[in-house]
């Protein structure tokens, strides 16, 4: 019995000593708390018109990420706490207006936060045709990052932008939102 819990702490020692040395990780339910996705807005929209950046990533078709006086453009970013490759993207237009929605996009991927690479770019000739409509888009040439960033631009001369809901295929963004 005392052979057993000294052969079992000499394991643990040994695990960690590894863990600090970087040979091996831990399991993902011995990692981190703060290890998860965070979608932010670099270009100061997070707050929206009080409806925030949290609500296009809250499973809900009926709520929504709401910006008045966009400006020229409107940056959605989401940062993950490892490389993950992305295959595909939605986007569920508003509930109200339609000229309030996506059509002028670019998604970018990036591993440093520093460079980025282009992966889609959208321009749709008309605003979604129906409210709360999630479009599925895919990513010709995927490959991993840590990084996802989408720039919208908005409808000139518009009040406002408007997504319901932005996803990433295979990314857990609900409650991402800082």
């Amino acid at each position: 019995m005392l052979s057993q819990r000294i052969a079992g702490k000499f394991r643990l020692i040994a695990i960690v000593a590894l863990v600090a040395m970087g040979v091996v990780s831990l399991p993902s339910f011995a990692r981190a708390a703060d290890e998860k996705v965070k979608v932010t807005s670099p270009s100061g929209h997070e707050a929206g018109d009080g409806n925030g950046i949290a609500l296009s990533i809250d499973g809900d078709k009926s709520t929504k990420w709401c910006v008045q006086s966009p400006g020229d453009k409107v940056i959605w970013l989401a940062k993950l706490p490892k490389e993950q490759e992305v295959k595909s993207y939605s986007l569920t237009s508003g509930d109200d207006l339609p000229e309030r929605d996506p059509q002028v996009w670019v998604v970018e991927g990036s591993k440093d936060g520093t460079t980025w690479v282009e992966l889609d770019r959208q321009k749709l000739t008309a605003p979604f045709e129906d409210r709360a409509q999630t479009t599925k888009f895919t990513i010709a040439k995927s490959q991993a990052f840590t990084s996802y960033r989408f720039t919208f631009v908005p409808t000139k001369d518009v009040s406002h932008f408007q997504v319901a809901e932005i996803e990433l295929e295979g990314v857990k963004l609900a409650n991402a939102a800082n």
